[in-house]
């Protein structure tokens, strides 16, 4: 996130239903290139070339033993995958600036843990979704596009728009 910014009135949806007043923690996906180092004849030491992405994760925790996310736990909706979407503001301080922030993406609901049942005490379910779209907005000027596709030899290709 952009430095001293923090996240005012967020909010999830996951498969279209709102996850408002119950999210704790929203975690976006690190973006990380994979890399190798190219040495050709005549260098006198290598290169790194981006040969790819790693995989994308978000994961999010909720205060609520969500129905919506058990029902979705590891199913894929058709080619597209699970909709998650994640709109807010990022607001500076205590300035009245805010800008607008959105994380659009697919996937698959792979990991739930639904952490420790006590009486009298709120739980919290943490959960982590494998991403195959991606796309971040902050303030309309920064997009960002990550696609990964799986050809049928299971390698994986990067498209950045």
């Amino acid at each position: 996130m952009l430095a001293g910014y923090q996240l005012h009135n967020g909010c999830l949806w996951l498969d279209g239903v709102s996850m408002r007043g119950v999210i704790e923690e929203i975690t976006p996906p690190k973006l990380t290139a994979k890399t190798e180092d190219f040495y050709a004849g005549g260098m006198d030491g290598p290169v790194p070339i981006m040969v790819g992405m790693e995989g994308l994760e978000l994961t999010f925790s909720i205060k609520d033993m969500n129905a919506t996310v058990l029902e979705n736990f590891g199913l894929q909706q058709g080619n597209d995958g699970l909709p998650v979407k994640i709109k807010g503001g990022l607001q500076k301080g205590n300035s009245h600036e805010v800008k607008p922030f959105e994380v659009i993406g697919t996937g698959l609901v792979s990991e739930v843990d639904m952490g420790s049942l006590k009486p009298g005490e709120m739980s919290t379910m943490s959960v982590t979704m494998k991403l195959h779209y991606y796309k971040l907005s902050i303030d309309t000027r920064f997009r960002s596009f990550f696609r990964l596709t799986y050809s049928f030899v299971y390698s994986c290709r990067c498209s950045v728009f």
